[in-house]
C-alpha cells in the first residue's frame, strides 16, 4: 500500500491515506499504540487498478485539512498546529516498487505563524520511474499526472 502521511505532529502520531494497485483505499490516525479508522479498505472514492496512476491531494489551512483521491474529496479533517506531510508505503510482499512525484505546492497567503506549506503528491505505480514526469506547479498552469 502506498499514499501520504498528513498532519504528523511526532514520528508517532500521524493521519495515513493508503491505497492499494487492487482498487482500494483506507485512512486512519495512529497516536502511539492506538489507531483511530476513519476509512476501513474500501473501493470508494474510485481508485484505479492495476499499474494506472493514482493522484492524491491535500489541501489545507489554519482550519482544516481536505483530502482527495482521484480529484473526489474522500475527508476532511480539522488542521492540527504543526502538521507535517509526506509520502508513506508499506509492503508486505518482495520487490514492490512506487514512484512518487511532487506535482508541486501553494503557500497560504496567511500563513501559520511557523508557515505551513500543503504539497500536492501523486504517484505513479509501474516498473520503471521513467513512467513518471515531474511539473512544476505556478499559477494559471495546467497540472499533469504520471
Amino acid at each position: 500500500m502506498h499514499g501520504v502521511a498528513f498532519d504528523c505532529v511526532s514520528k508517532a502520531e500521524c493521519s495515513f491515506v493508503l491505497l492499494n494497485n487492487n482498487g482500494y483505499v483506507q485512512v486512519f490516525r495512529e497516536a502511539g499504540s492506538e489507531r483511530t479508522v476513519w476509512y476501513e479498505l474500501q473501493q470508494w472514492p474510485h481508485v484505479l487498478r492495476g499499474a494506472a496512476a493514482n493522484r492524491v491531494q491535500l489541501a489545507g489551512n489554519a482550519e482544516a485539512v481536505e483530502v482527495r483521491v482521484n480529484n473526489e474529496l474522500l475527508l476532511r479533517v480539522p488542521a492540527r498546529t504543526g502538521g507535517m506531510v509526506g509520502v508513506a508505503a508499506r509492503a508486505s510482499a518482495a520487490s514492490q516498487q512506487v514512484t512518487f512525484t511532487l506535482q508541486g505546492y501553494v503557500q497560504a497567503p496567511n500563513p501559520r505563524p511557523a508557515g505551513r506549506i500543503i504539497p500536492e503528491l501523486s504517484w505513479c505505480r509501474g516498473n520503471s520511474p521513467a513512467r513518471s514526469t515531474q511539473t512544476q506547479r505556478t499559477p494559471g498552469t495546467e497540472k499533469r499526472g504520471c
